[in-house]
């Protein structure tokens, strides 16, 4: 048991700074939109139009 000790963590404060900045600030916040998520849907369909263009006609349309 007592090689075990080194390695117990004990209870951090959100308010407690782990070095720069508080550990809240670490917390991701789930309740906004991760800001790379509007990038990857701006690009989504211009991505699709590629994919979609090493098709044939007949394909495309099966596919749309």
């Amino acid at each position: 048991m007592e090689e075990l000790l080194p390695f117990v963590h004990h209870p951090t404060s959100l308010s407690e700074a782990p070095g720069e900045g508080e550990l809240g600030e670490l917390v991701e916040d789930t309740s906004v939109e991760a800001p790379d998520q509007p990038v990857f849907a701006a690009m989504l369909p211009a991505q699709v139009a590629e994919l979609l263009s090493s098709l044939d006609f007949r394909e495309q349309e099966i596919l749309l």
